[in-house]
């Protein structure tokens, strides 16, 4: 488990804020929904608790604390973002939420969860 970096320290130059390598300013990168996988299903409040993956439609939400954390509606943890989608923490902070749905999850061989986020 863990993370799906590359081990890099440019998964992290999102954090800082300006300009991504693709030209894109902070303020697009803010306002664009994306699909992501979450990382740490397995281990998560979520999966222990329900012994399965969240649903196809579940909606979920992420919030800013240590690492960005995709939770349910509840507030249970499913799981954490990968870090190169950690330019958002400079997006949450700008005023940005984000709220999304599982998209795809599967029990196994690991449990998984794909969603997708926009900005609201």
């Amino acid at each position: 488990m863990g993370s799906t970096g590359s081990g890099n320290f440019s998964d992290y130059s999102g954090r800082a804020g300006g300009s991504s390598a693709s030209g894109k300013s902070m303020q697009d990168r803010c306002a664009t929904a994306f699909n992501t996988d979450i990382e740490d299903v397995a281990t998560s409040p979520y999966y222990k608790r329900h012994q399965q993956v969240p649903p196809l439609g579940t909606p979920l939400k992420i919030e800013a604390a240590r690492r960005l954390e995709v939770k349910d509606e509840e507030g249970l943890l499913v799981g954490y973002l990968p870090t190169g989608l950690h330019y958002l923490f400079t997006c949450i902070d700008s005023g940005y939420s984000y709220e999304g749905v599982v998209a795809a999850s599967s029990p196994i061989p690991i449990p998984t969860v794909n969603a997708d986020f926009a900005p609201q």
